[in-house]
């Protein structure tokens, strides 16, 4: 990477933290969903992310309930 693409991914990212500096996220990442089912394969992990991000509902959020939700459905599909 030459400096000129350098500077621009600096400039890029900071302003990437400026907008996580400025608002609230809360992550859920594959440990989380591993933690409660460590025999989940890489693809079923990602499966239960997508779904607890695209499915849920902003009213009542996203608990531990929903991730062991999406894990049991996870494994139906199997």
């Amino acid at each position: 990477m030459n400096l000129k693409d350098l500077l621009a991914e600096v400039k890029r990212l900071r302003k990437e933290l400026e907008y996580y500096e400025k608002n609230c996220t809360i992550v859920w990442e594959a440990d989380d969903v591993l933690s409660l089912d460590d025999t989940l394969t890489d693809e079923q992990v990602s499966w239960v992310l997508e779904r607890m991000e695209h499915k849920h509902d902003a009213t009542l959020g996203i608990s531990w309930d929903t991730v062991e939700f999406w894990i049991r459905e996870a494994k139906k599909n199997d």
